[in-house]
């Protein structure tokens, strides 16, 4: 399957790190998502990676949303990186026409608040044209 995405990331400027990573948000669009799939399980399959994966992964809360108009997941999660820092993260995802888009983003989870108006506000601006 081939995909699109696109990264944007909020950096500070500090004395000790002048590229201090403060957010990341994805979005990524993936062509070939089986018709036949419901969302919900292949977000269960996500959720059940990550928590192989991520050290001391916990859901905060897995609902039904939309995304640019669309039936979508969001789950809302934290872990520890492999720097032992803890993050707090969000997956958003729909299907539309064959094609699946995921939009992920996370932060430090005590900078995790501040930023979210910010990611909320590029989220909600989020559109699919074709």
């Amino acid at each position: 399957t081939a995909g699109q995405a696109a990264t944007f990331v909020l950096l500070g400027s500090g004395e000790n790190n002048p590229e201090q990573f403060l957010a990341k948000l994805n979005v990524t669009g993936i062509m070939g998502f089986p018709p036949n799939v419901p969302l919900k399980a292949m977000a269960d399959r996500v959720v059940d990676g990550y928590r192989h994966f991520l050290s001391n992964f916990q859901i905060e809360s897995y609902t039904n949303t939309t995304l640019g108009g669309n039936n979508a997941i969001k789950i809302v999660y934290t872990y520890t990186d492999s720097k032992n820092t803890n993050i707090k993260a969000t997956d958003i995802a729909t299907v539309n026409n064959d094609r699946l888009y995921v939009i992920q983003y996370y932060a430090e989870s005590p900078k995790y608040q501040t930023y979210l108006p910010t990611l909320q506000k590029m989220i909600d601006s989020f559109q699919i044209t074709k």
